[in-house]
């Protein structure tokens, strides 16, 4: 089953706009960013819930908090604790999440890839893509493997993060793939 993106209607915290989950990860969608907390299984073979975020620090003031498209017709339902008040029925749901203008002429686009969360890149004609920067915390350290994946390395294990894609669309409809490859700069930056 993919994975789809639940609107907060006052069910969550405020800051949180979006947030998606199954059973050993939960994903909430911030203005600015990212937070993600998994599970992870230490090397001891104690397994441990943990928290990573991924903020945006190429944010420009044209930037927009994220918007769900392609809306499902099925509905959510939070129906958490006894008082029926704080009781959310018939939340929308989305297949997909877009952050617009997260660094200028960049989008980054959220949805399901192979029955995971992944996120593409989508790169407007002269957008410098060098211009988008992360800043990830709650790891020890970041790595790029020879693949091009980002490994987030937690006192719990390490996690993987395709890189992601990105890619030009020209007026004329052709596609331009630029070679993208993700760097790690001191501090906890990419």
């Amino acid at each position: 089953m993919p994975h789809l993106f639940i609107a907060n209607e006052g069910q969550r915290s405020d800051e949180i706009r979006f947030a998606a989950r199954d059973s050993g990860a939960s994903l909430a969608l911030t203005d600015d960013g990212l937070r993600l907390a998994t599970r992870l299984r230490a090397e001891n073979g104690v397994e441990n819930w943990y928290a990573v975020s991924l903020c945006f620090n190429s944010l420009t003031r044209s930037a927009t908090p994220p918007t769900g498209e392609q809306q499902t017709i099925g509905r959510h339902n939070d129906l958490i604790g006894s008082d029926p008040a704080k009781w959310r029925t018939g939340v929308a749901l989305y297949e997909v999440v877009r952050y617009s203008n997260i660094a200028d002429g960049i989008d980054l686009v959220l949805g399901d890839r192979d029955g995971k969360v992944a996120y593409d890149l989508h790169v407007q004609p002269g957008a410098d893509l060098a211009s988008v920067e992360f800043q990830c915390d709650g790891v020890e350290s970041l790595a790029i493997a020879d693949n091009g994946d980002l490994e987030l390395h937690t006192p719990h294990g390490t996690l993987t993060q395709s890189a992601p894609d990105a890619w030009t669309v020209a007026s004329d409809v052709t596609d331009e793939w630029p070679q993208l490859r993700l760097s790690v700069r001191p501090g906890g930056l990419m």
